[in-house]
Parts: structure tokens; C-alpha cells; sequence
């Protein structure tokens, strides 16, 4: 039974409140996903699994985005008693005419189909009135995902910012997903090793600060080929100058379809940024 408060009429009364946070962490950042969908979309793994694979993977926060249905995850984590472990957000992952989008945090309506999310199939799917739809059920932040096919597919011009189809293209979005995994992703647009022998990579960069400070490929020293009786492409040691860029990354790509495991798609893979505490102060202090 919880406490109650009583608060007599003319009468000053000092309460001292403390907030639990809802996951207990000491570091600074917060890893958060944003685009992940479990059981309520049709051949995703249940919710059980998808939380301990968040968990697993170092997440703090996960967003439940299955597809075209308002679901939470937060049951799930209840009955594993994990809600300490990770904090879960419901929301949902929608189809527009130009593409998917998302939109969280809401609340998920038993009683509606599909937990309240907008029927396309029976309603409509025009942008607009599908970021209107969820704004109006509490989201707060809408985002465009699989990065640039939402503009690319409206006939956006990056040069003047005019949109050739108006009607398949919509500026309510104030987020957005840069790559995913399971696609594309228009990566080559928006941001200026292990692997099999079916998934050639012909290129490798190192990152520091957003800018690529060293490239390798096949004519370069060491280049970048598959070791004979491994899955191994590249190795090297880099030397840095931490002092001089707070963050590195390496990625890894090549021009190969990887047909017939996944058709249309090439290989391309970005590590987590390493950020550098040059001054043991246990923060990293990024350019603005």
C-alpha cells in the first residue's frame, strides 16, 4: 500500500520527493533504439526475445516499432524483471505512399485494432495526414526511416530544396534513421573486419570526427582482401592523436550484390563511434 498525502486547505506544506530513474546507469550517453519491431509484426521474434537482445546488445532505452500496429514492450520486461535494465517506449513503425516512418512515444489502445494504429489499408496513407494521425495520439518525436528513400522517391533537389511529387513528401518529421541494417538505406547520401566469402569488401575507412583520415582498398598497403582459410578481410594498427578528435569509427563496404542471401542489398558495415576522454574527466566533449 503506498502512503497517502494529506493537504489540509491553508495550510503550507513542504513535501521532499525523490524520482527513481527507470534505468540506473552511470554513464553519460544513453544508447537508444529507435527502429525495432518484435511480435506484433508479421516474422519478427516475440517481445521476450527482442528484449534481451536489446539488453544484450548494450541498449538502455528500446522503442517498439512494429510495423503499422501501437505496441510496448514493457510487459515483456516486467515479466522478466528487467524494467530496471532497460526503459521501453511504445510506438509504432507506419506506412506512408513514400515509404516507412515512426512515431513515439503513444499509448496502445487494447480495445482498437492493432493497438490504435491507423488502418492505411481501410483510411488512407497520405504522409501528412499519417504524421497528423499520430501527433494527435500523443507522438512526440516522428521520424523518417531507411534513411533517404522518403526523399529520393518524392524527387527531393538537395540543391534547391524543391520536391517534384509534394503529395508523396512531408517536412513533420524531426528525426531520422541514417542506415539500417536491414536495408539500404540511402546511406551514401546522408553520411559523407569480419566477413563471409560471399560478402566481398573492397573498401575500409577509418573515421575521426566525422572525416576520413585513412582509406584502404585492394592497391593499397595492407589491402583489403580475404586471408586464405579465413573470414578475414583487413587487419591493421592505426596510430591516433586523441587529443586531436573526440571520436573514431571504421566502416566497411563493397559494391557486390549479395544475391541470393539478401538480393539488391551490398555489404557495409559501420562499428560504434570510440570516444576519447582526453582529460579523465569521464565526458566527451563533441564539436557543435
Amino acid at each position: 500500500m503506498r502512503p497517502g498525502v494529506s493537504l489540509p486547505p491553508g495550510v503550507l506544506t513542504e513535501l521532499s520527493l525523490r524520482i527513481d530513474e527507470p534505468v540506473r546507469t552511470r554513464a553519460t550517453w544513453r544508447s537508444i533504439g529507435t527502429c525495432t519491431a518484435c511480435s506484433a509484426s508479421t516474422a519478427r521474434p516475440p517481445a521476450r526475445r527482442g528484449v534481451i537482445t536489446a539488453i544484450a546488445e548494450g541498449l538502455d532505452v528500446q522503442v517498439a516499432t512494429d510495423h503499422d500496429t501501437v505496441a510496448d514492450y514493457t510487459p515483456a520486461l516486467r515479466r522478466l524483471g528487467l524494467e530496471r535494465q532497460l526503459l521501453g517506449i511504445a510506438g509504432v513503425e507506419f506506412e506512408t505512399v513514400n515509404g516507412d516512418h515512426c512515431a513515439w512515444p503513444l499509448v496502445p489502445a487494447p480495445s482498437d485494432p492493432f493497438g490504435g494504429a491507423r488502418r492505411w489499408w481501410l483510411d488512407g496513407r497520405e504522409v501528412a495526414d499519417m504524421y497528423r494521425y499520430y501527433a494527435e495520439r500523443g507522438a512526440i518525436v516522428t521520424s523518417v526511416a531507411h534513411g533517404a528513400s522518403h526523399f529520393a522517391s518524392a524527387g527531393y533537389d538537395t540543391a534547391t530544396g524543391a520536391v517534384a511529387d509534394a503529395s508523396r513528401f512531408s517536412f513533420d518529421f524531426n528525426a531520422m534513421e541514417v542506415h539500417n541494417g536491414g536495408g539500404s538505406g540511402g546511406r551514401s547520401r546522408l553520411v559523407p573486419i569480419w566477413a563471409p566469402s560471399w560478402m566481398t569488401i573492397e573498401e575500409v575507412r577509418l573515421w575521426a570526427n566525422g572525416t576520413v583520415i585513412e582509406r584502404w582498398d585492394a592497391t593499397t598497403e595492407p589491402a583489403v582482401e580475404r586471408r586464405a582459410g579465413r573470414a578475414v578481410w583487413f587487419e591493421h594498427h592505426v596510430s591516433v592523436q586523441p587529443d586531436q578528435a573526440p571520436w573514431y569509427a571504421v566502416d566497411a563496404s563493397g559494391s557486390q550484390d549479395l544475391a541470393p542471401v539478401n538480393p539488391g542489398s551490398h555489404p557495409w558495415a559501420l562499428t560504434a563511434p570510440l570516444f576519447i576522454d582526453t582529460d579523465g574527466d569521464s565526458e566527451v566533449s563533441l564539436p557543435r
